[in-house]
């Protein structure tokens, strides 16, 4: 996964990552807040949605990697942190 030799698969790996937190920070909110009177996520609602804007998102980033330039990776890189 962390190999030198390519640092862009590993850029990608860890921006696939990141979304995966606000998921996990959801499904910990039922789990602490579960003797409220009205929970506001739903497993059944949120869950199949949440599924399918992740799926949507790594096909449209595999086909945006597949036309990826150098110049294009080198100014995302230097700007992700300023968009952050």
């Amino acid at each position: 996964l962390f190999s030198q030799q390519n640092i862009w698969i590993t850029y990608v790996y860890v921006m696939v990552i990141w979304p995966w937190l606000g998921v996990a920070s959801m499904i910990a909110r039922i789990q602490i807040g579960g003797d409220r009177e009205q929970n506001q996520f739903s497993p059944l609602w949120h869950l199949p949605l949440l599924g399918t804007v992740g799926a949507v998102s790594t096909v449209m980033q595999i086909v945006a990697i597949k036309t990826l330039t150098i110049c294009d990776a080198t100014v995302l890189v230097l700007l992700d942190a300023v968009w952050a």
